[in-house]
């Protein structure tokens, strides 16, 4: 069957849809999408590089995946962006002076410390709510299950960086070791 949802897009902000039906399994299969609500007026300095990073984890064995489920015996043996484990994920490709925008998702059942190296980031919005007061600024920021954020820095510091998961186990099984070049081309 099919059924067409229809809403009125608002707020603007970043967000993210997933399956309900059976979403143990359909979500850690790979269910889930960003959902991203551009403002009704263009914003007046948008970023050279915006790139999406949804976070998640799932249980491979013998060449099939399974929803991880650590309450169930089932520790999860991958840890994602976008799908993806490291080596496989994608590099961020920026140029010295560039604006850019990361919209974090965790999208899986973990608290992910994001951290990025050789750069701080100010945080921009979490849930689709506009941070307000003093500047939030970061190296490293939990990333909870269900939860969005916006972050920016400028690239103004050249070379190869990680943006990754600061609980190293998660590192250690594709989470993320994302590599991050700025302004940077490495001579091999």
């Amino acid at each position: 069957e099919t059924f067409t949802y229809e809403f009125i897009a608002k707020p603007a902000g970043t967000f993210m849809y997933h399956s309900h039906f059976e979403g143990d399994v359909q979500v850690s299969a790979g269910l889930y999408a960003p959902f991203i609500i551009e403002p009704k007026e263009p914003e007046a300095n948008p970023p050279a590089v915006d790139k999406v990073l949804m976070i998640s984890e799932l249980r491979m064995t013998d060449g099939e995946t399974f929803a991880a489920m650590p309450m169930g015996g089932m520790e999860p043996n991958y840890f994602t962006i976008n799908g993806k484990s490291f080596p496989a994920t994608e590099t961020i490709t920026v140029k010295k002076g560039d604006l850019v925008r990361l919209r974090l998702m965790g999208i899986g059942q973990f608290i992910h410390p994001m951290h990025l190296h050789g750069h701080h980031a100010v945080v921009l919005e979490r849930d689709g709510v506009p941070a307000t007061g003093s500047p939030w600024w970061v190296d490293s920021l939990n990333v909870r299950d269900g939860e969005t954020y916006e972050i920016a820095f400028v690239a103004d510091n050249p070379g190869v960086w990680l943006d990754h998961c600061h609980n190293l186990p998660h590192a250690a099984e594709g989470l993320l070791a994302h590599l991050m070049y700025a302004g940077y081309t490495t001579p091999y």
